[in-house]
């Protein structure tokens, strides 16, 4: 019986999602090369590794048995990558950076053609969701997140700090006018955050600011709200990264509302790795030169009326 590597990948990742189609796009594969490799994977080990359910793929009593010793070579085979990663000693190659979909918009990608010029054998994948991604099991090699994170055995930096403010569009304030403070949200319209983003700055300053909202929109994705906000549905809390330079929206009240801070992840293995040093270099000195922006320091506020004299 001869298994491979890949074969044990592809368990895993069923192992962990539940479905094919999630293990394929964890694997970034066709879902039929993983129905594919299962299929082989079960023939070869004369084994049905899971039962096929209306809740999923589940492991079945032989999947369960072979699962600690699949993550045993798991360990050590992405072990051996990181090792020899980190001898690169020329900045080329393929770079994976995690951040969350809209850093990556707003800030990260409209910035690497900075990079490109700089380094041109490196190529940048970039993953973006908001739940971190282990690095250990080289679901990327650098991670910027906005959390101290929590995994072992990683080196984190933070880089700076990202404010948020809270933001309508011009049509919005047009038609509905401005709200009278900034803990009064009276009878506005508000787009609100689902759970994934219930940690962030805004969500909790909507849940202790926006009771006198009106809720009309809810989402688990930044970009998906700032274009809530920005075609005027609703107004909300938006990192000042997006709502400072976005054409359509303007701060209500001056001031930020808070801030996070912007750590700058990677695993020990591939820190010495010479394109992760040149691309972790980059993002250093983008956060510096960018500070003004993600600081929310070059804000348009709307502009309220003085009160008339007596």
């Amino acid at each position: 019986m001869d298994l491979v590597w890949d074969d044990l990948r592809v368990f895993l990742a069923i192992a962990r999602e539940g479905s094919l189609s999630a293990a394929a796009r964890r694997l970034s594969v066709d879902q039929s090369t993983v129905g594919r490799r299962l299929a082989a994977l079960e023939t070869t080990t004369s084994a049905r590794l899971f039962d096929r359910t209306p809740r999923g793929y589940l492991l079945t009593a032989a999947g369960e048995a072979v699962l600690p010793k699949a993550e045993e070579i798991e360990s050590a085979a992405l072990s051996v990558e990181r090792k020899l990663l980190g001898q690169d000693a020329r900045p080329e190659g393929r770079v994976r950076l995690a951040t969350s979909d809209g850093f990556a918009v707003w800030f990260v990608i409209p910035r690497l053609q900075a990079l490109r010029a700089r380094q041109p054998g490196i190529e940048i994948e970039v993953v973006t969701g908001n739940p971190p991604v282990n690095l250990a099991r080289r679901e990327a090699d650098l991670s910027l997140r906005f959390s101290k994170p929590s995994q072992p055995n990683v080196i984190a930096r933070q880089l700076g700090q990202g404010a948020w403010a809270v933001y309508g569009s011009a049509s919005y304030v047009e038609q509905r006018g401005l709200p009278q403070a900034a803990r009064k949200l009276d009878s506005h319209d508000v787009i609100d955050f689902s759970d994934d983003l219930s940690g962030t700055v805004g969500a909790r300053w909507l849940r202790d600011n926006g009771e006198r909202g009106r809720v009309v929109m809810r989402s688990d994705s930044l970009l998906s709200h700032a274009a809530a906000v920005a075609s005027g549905l609703g107004i909300s809390p938006l990192p000042c990264v997006c709502g400072d330079v976005h054409p359509q929206l303007r701060r209500l009240f001056p001031r930020t509302i808070g801030h996070h801070d912007i750590w700058l992840v990677v695993h020990p293995d591939v820190r010495t790795s010479a394109r992760v040093r040149a691309v972790m270099d980059h993002l250093t000195e983008l956060v510096a030169e960018q500070a003004p922006l993600l600081s929310g320091r070059t804000s348009r506020a709307v502009k309220r009326p003085r009160p008339t004299a007596r």
